[in-house]
């Protein structure tokens, strides 16, 4: 709906500028969080080291999988957790090169049912998103994993690619304490609107009226959008009472 907070790129027709300011509601720190993110991308690092084990096919559009069961001394061994003298000493034991940072266990394993599904292995879909959100390519994805990339439906996959961010959005703003509602929205603010609405605090601070605020950022060549500043975008972003960090 229109209005709803964060909403799909290019929902609205016409994009709303932020006009007022409000409460000013001080957050957590982002590196609050930092070891919580950590394991996270442990979790994901560890799905990737352990795709070699899965098998997966499309059968009465569920996707069918089973999993390898490891030697159960070793799955993956990684060069950070042995000392110099022990990873040489496993290295010379599986006949690979003492400067490789990952030995996988080549000892074959029994194969496991994991069901059948609607949706794929959840370590894929979880990669799947991980790899979408974090901005690559997506066409390479599609080419490495769709038994048919030509017959991918493109613009579906962009949908719900636009979904996803979507999605996340939503879900990061609840997480910060923010809120999800219809009606129109409070409008945005660009990181260049932002680095001008800083300027023009400091200088109503210094006693500057806003007419020679205007002379000032243009004095300066500033520049916010593809026109000259009016001293209408002064006062617009003034109210917004944005200021650095102290």
């Amino acid at each position: 709906m229109c209005g709803e907070t964060p909403t799909l790129p290019g929902h609205c027709k016409r994009k709303r500028r932020a006009k007022h300011s409000g409460k000013k509601v001080e957050l957590p720190p982002p590196r609050a969080a930092e070891d919580l993110f950590r394991a996270a991308l442990a979790l994901l690092r560890n799905d990737a080291d352990n795709l070699s084990r899965y098998e997966e096919h499309l059968q009465g559009e569920r996707f069918v999988a089973a999993y390898e069961d490891p030697d159960p001394a070793v799955l993956v061994l990684r060069r950070d957790r042995y000392s110099k003298e022990q990873w040489e000493k496993r290295c010379r034991f599986y006949g690979v090169d003492p400067a490789t940072e990952i030995i996988r266990d080549p000892s074959p394993g029994e194969l496991g049912p994991l069901g059948a599904n609607r949706q794929p292995l959840w370590p894929l879909t979880r990669l799947i998103a991980a790899y979408v959100l974090s901005g690559k390519d997506l066409q390479r994805l599609i080419v490495a994993l769709h038994p048919e990339p030509a017959s991918a439906e493109e613009a579906r996959v962009e949908s719900k690619v636009e979904e996803l961010k979507l999605v996340a959005g939503q879900l990061a703003t609840l997480v910060r304490g923010g809120e999800l509602r219809t009606g129109p929205s409070t409008g945005e603010i660009s990181e260049d609107e932002h680095y001008l609405a800083w300027d023009i605090s400091r200088l109503r601070d210094a006693g500057l009226a806003d007419k020679q605020i205007l002379q000032e950022i243009r004095l300066f060549g500033y520049m916010a959008y593809d026109r000259p500043l009016t001293l209408a975008d002064v006062r617009r972003l003034g109210k917004l009472e944005l200021k650095p960090p102290n």
